[in-house]
């Protein structure tokens, strides 16, 4: 109950990096955790003490050659020979490597969703591309034939963009394309669908 360090594993020792007779009776807090844990932890040690079921945390250590470890910790009530409470067992689980997994294949979604944005939006002007415009197209066209609903599909070519190249220079052609888009953008509802289909082609369907 006073956090004193009763027990202390070679496993423990390993990972903290210090031997079990450093720090038998001293205080588990101070040693080992963050003041940011003291009161969630006291208080889960305290809930645990009483008899309800311990909701357990994790925090990071790092050793003394300076790798970093993430621990899971489970708490559990010791019971004297009388049957009070005596005290706390904290087994402590190593889960860096999990949780690594779990990081890698949370970034590897990221990458899948941005590389998806990417296949079907037009770097350019933010506007679907012509792959993203066809592929959105079609269903629209499933449903619309479905539902015997009619929809409007319009074509837009914007006017002398070679000219606009060749006077003044393709970064100003760009800026033409994406003003373009933009105007667009607002001109339409949000359930448009708005394409750049060709170098200076736009398509909508309503």
């Amino acid at each position: 109950p006073d956090r004193k360090i009763v027990e202390f594993s070679t496993e423990a020792e390993r990972l903290y990096g210090v031997k079990r007779e450093a720090v038998l009776g001293k205080d588990y807090f101070v040693l080992f955790l963050p003041p940011s844990l003291w009161e969630a932890v006291e208080g889960d040690m305290k809930k645990v003490m009483s008899g309800r079921p311990s909701r357990g945390f994790e925090n990071t250590i790092i050793t003394t050659e300076g790798k970093e470890y993430i621990l899971s910790w489970s708490v559990n009530r010791v019971i004297d020979s009388k049957g009070e409470p005596a005290g706390v067992i904290a087994i402590g689980q190593d889960i860096t490597a999990r949780r690594q997994t779990e990081e890698q294949i949370i970034k590897l979604k990221e990458l899948e969703e941005k590389l998806h944005t990417l296949t079907v939006t037009d770097e350019l002007t933010g506007l679907f591309n012509r792959y993203g415009f066809y592929a959105l197209a079609e269903k629209e066209f499933k449903v619309a034939n479905r539902n015997k609903r009619k929809i409007s599909l319009l074509l837009l070519d914007l006017n002398n963009m070679k000219s606009i190249n060749q006077m003044f220079g393709h970064a100003n052609g760009a800026l033409a394309l994406t003003d373009t888009a933009r105007i667009l953008g607002k001109s339409f509802r949000e359930s448009d669908i708005l394409g750049r289909t060709g170098e200076d082609t736009f398509t909508i369907l309503i």
